[in-house]
């Protein structure tokens, strides 16, 4: 039978250090300067001969202060979000915390647990950055009772919480300007479900997109179509039409159910417009993932991409890349967002005395043209 490993504890080192615990504590645990060189080097080469590692749980219980970082981010289904995990975990590694992440879609009681865990947790600060209606001011109350600041990343607003995002509206802004400027004159755009607009603070990002693709489109010239079930600030910029409309944009939805398969969900509604007797020669969508769907009924109704219909995403994700044609999109400053959301975060944790303030820091994205328009 072979030995059983075991953890290595401040006692083991003590012994084989010779020396007192509090020795052993006061030099791994908090770099006592109060000892000797020759000490300190011997007793940190024990220890790590040894395989002694210190308990972050026990050191924060210690001091008060932890040397955790919370980020509570759902993965699927998109890649963006993954990215966003491993910047965020590079930006704070760099400033010696370690990052603990909770996917609030795997929680039975979603995201109310979620945030209970990271309290629990005592986190020294949390990232939040979820797009859900279940997202509320409450959540923010337990951070705030716990003093562990928050900042938001691409998610809802929510009062003296300040937020990190990717300009939505300038990046689908620019984008439509391309399929415009490539001739295209009847262009669709096709998103997120249009649900519960009285809370337009919690789909800022599908109201930003929106406002994007009218933004380029009135630009040219061009009619606008499909915008009676928006908000109404959308439809008080935009609710008209040009005399002599250089080209024609249409705003459409998926339907809700449909959007935890975006795939099946660009798919669903590019076949519905394909039906129609006037077919567009464009279609933006919100996501890769729709147009990659979307993408897919084209060339199974015969239609070839980009010459009879050009089609554009957005998020630049690896699979757009790879299919053919290759994905014209556009790309979000992930590392960008990760490193101010961190830099935010983290001077909200050295300095508690900060005050707390909504701002919202918005980062360009970059137009991506491949081949698919």
């Amino acid at each position: 039978m072979g030995h059983r490993s075991t953890i290595c504890r401040l006692k083991d080192v003590a012994e084989a250090a010779g020396v007192s615990i509090p020795t052993v504590a006061g030099i791994l645990n908090s770099g006592d300067q109060r000892y000797s060189a020759a000490t300190r080097s011997k007793v940190r080469e024990v220890a790590e001969h040894l395989g002694y590692r210190p308990s972050r749980m026990a050191q924060t219980m210690r001091s008060g202060k932890s040397h955790t970082v919370g980020l509570i981010c759902q993965i699927w289904p998109h890649q963006t979000a993954a990215d966003r995990v491993v910047a965020l975990g590079h930006a704070f590694s760099e400033a010696g915390y370690d990052l603990l992440h909770i996917d609030p879609s795997l929680h039975a009681h979603s995201l109310r647990t979620a945030c209970h865990n990271m309290v629990d947790a005592r986190v020294a600060g949390v990232v939040v950055a979820v797009m859900r209606d279940d997202l509320g001011e409450e959540d923010m109350d337990l951070f705030r009772a716990a003093r562990i600041p928050v900042v938001l990343l691409s998610a809802q607003s929510m009062r003296s919480t300040p937020m990190v995002c990717p300009d939505v509206r300038r990046g689908i802004h620019d984008v439509t300007r391309h399929v415009i400027d490539r001739g295209c004159s009847h262009i669709v755009y096709a998103g997120s479900p249009f649900v519960d607009w009285q809370r337009e603070d919690r789909y800022w990002s599908v109201i930003q997109r929106v406002l994007g693709f009218c933004d380029a489109i009135d630009a040219a010239g061009g009619s606008i179509a499909g915008i009676e079930a928006v908000p109404k600030a959308i439809r008080d910029l935009y609710g008209h039409s040009a005399k002599q409309a250089r080209c024609h944009g249409e705003v459409l939805a998926a339907t809700a159910p449909s959007m935890d398969d975006p795939y099946e969900s660009g798919r669903s509604i590019t076949e519905q417009i394909l039906a129609r007797k006037d077919r567009p020669d464009a279609l933006v969508f919100s996501n890769d993932y729709m147009a990659i769907g979307g993408l897919g009924a084209c060339q199974r109704a015969g239609l070839r991409v980009p010459e009879d219909i050009a089609i554009t995403g957005f998020d630049n994700t690896s699979l757009g890349r790879a299919i053919v044609p290759s994905l014209t999109t556009v790309a979000q400053p992930t590392a960008a967002m990760a490193k101010a959301a961190a830099e935010l975060l983290l001077a909200r944790m050295t300095h508690p005395s900060l005050d707390a303030d909504d701002r919202v820091i918005r980062l360009p994205c970059e137009l991506v043209v491949r081949e698919s328009a």
